[in-house]
């Protein structure tokens, strides 16, 4: 059984050539191709020739120009795999040949990423338009970058989508999708972004109290940020002051903070949470009881970055700690010494975004080369409600520019 797909060996004149009135493009294939397919689908010529005529010999396609082509722009010729050979295998991929010889010229590049780590399998269909939405060409690409060179200096459109279920559409609020517009006069770089579009807007699916001080709210998404947390009590009694949360748009858990609760059934009621497409629910409530046992869990550090042992390449590293529980700035203390010298080095400190378990930390001066550095997260660290860490953390690492 004949499972190879054909390719194109040969293609004359050579790329770059000047294409004129009742010239040729000669494309060989190594296999003897199929003639049922629609050839005015399976190639596409941008900008478009209309007068033109396709003839088949043996293994070769000619491609015969029948008008008078703009010797002011570049053509490209895109033959898909969609075009087949006698025994129904698909051209083993898409080309794209470019005939025309002019100075007009730039390119459009940039890098291909998601937004959901499942994704990055899947391949991703690029397609590139002109300005009045005629295909100058697409590409099918695995690769984590792309780069279209030769363009006509023009007004393009860039469209990319990942094609999941394989129905060579692309499928609203069911796959990820990129498109933007853009003038290309000079060499210009856009990266891809690819994300489900996404209307729904975000709720509340639980709420767990940890104790009488801390709890966490389930929520149906990844959110950004939200304007008000409210905690009231449903029946009688005093509501619950919010003294922190800790919104972290990589996890679907909301931890907040608050003054000691009775055991009473609270609601408590988020205003204004975003979620990462932007989609905004203006108020959610969710019910339930409280508990009364206090907090009396020592805070632990769940994780440093450098780890311990690292090699940096920066003279001002930022050092990431992250916390099992809402820490407040002021509660947390951190030491940064050169390990040779025991010399102390001054640290700002902050956090970024409405994330309060996780800090980061940077030299107020310029780190030594070659030097090592010791890094503590002090035992007086504590939480809101003053428990301390069991034990000081200490990480080391090296810095080290060649």
């Amino acid at each position: 059984m004949d499972t190879v797909k054909p390719e194109i060996i040969d293609v004359y004149p050579d790329e770059f050539s000047r294409i004129e009135k009742n010239s040729e493009i000669v494309f060989t294939f190594s296999k003897s191709m199929s003639r049922d397919i629609y050839l005015n689908n399976a190639i596409n010529i941008y900008p478009p020739i209309t007068e033109k005529k396709f003839s088949w010999s043996g293994n070769t396609l000619k491609i015969k120009i029948l008008e008078d082509p703009d010797y002011s722009k570049n053509y490209y010729f895109s033959l898909k795999n969609s075009l087949k050979d006698t025994r129904d295998n698909a051209l083993d991929k898409s080309y794209l040949f470019v005939f025309g010889n002019s100075e007009n010229v730039g390119k459009v590049s940039g890098n291909i990423t998601f937004n959901r780590f499942e994704n990055t399998d899947k391949e991703t269909i690029i397609m590139l338009f002109s300005a009045d939405s005629t295909l100058v060409f697409s590409e099918k690409t695995n690769n984590e970058n792309y780069s279209f060179p030769y363009l006509n200096f023009a007004d393009y459109l860039i469209r990319a989508y990942v094609d999941s279920n394989n129905n060579s559409a692309y499928d609203l609020e069911k796959e990820p999708y990129f498109e933007q517009r853009f003038t290309l006069d000079v060499n210009c770089n856009i990266d891809i972004i690819l994300s489900v579009e996404d209307f729904t807007a975000p709720s509340i699916k639980s709420v767990i109290s940890l104790n009488s001080n801390q709890h966490e709210i389930v929520l149906s998404e990844e959110c950004q940020k939200l304007d008000k947390i409210e905690i009231n009590p449903v029946f009688a009694g005093r509501s619950l002051k919010v003294e922190n949360y800790s919104l972290n748009p990589d996890e679907t858990s909301l931890f907040v903070s608050t003054s000691s609760a009775d055991t009473l059934k609270y609601s408590f009621k988020i205003l204004g949470l975003t979620d990462l497409a932007g989609n905004t629910t203006d108020s959610l409530s969710f019910e339930t009881f409280s508990v009364t046992l206090p907090d009396s869990l020592s805070p632990e550090v769940v994780k440093i970055s450098p780890r311990d042992g690292s090699v940096v390449s920066s003279l001002a590293p930022e050092i990431s700690v992250q916390f099992s529980e809402i820490i407040n700035e002021k509660d947390i203390e951190v030491t940064l010494l050169n390990t040779e010298t025991n010399q102390t080095v001054g640290i700002n400190s902050f956090s970024k975004g409405s994330d309060r378990k996780k800090y980061y930390f940077s030299p107020e001066t310029r780190l030594q080369n070659f030097s090592s550095y010791t890094f503590i997260v002090e035992d007086n660290t504590c939480d809101p409600r003053g428990n301390l860490l069991k034990s000081e953390v200490v990480q080391r690492f090296i810095v080290i520019i060649k």
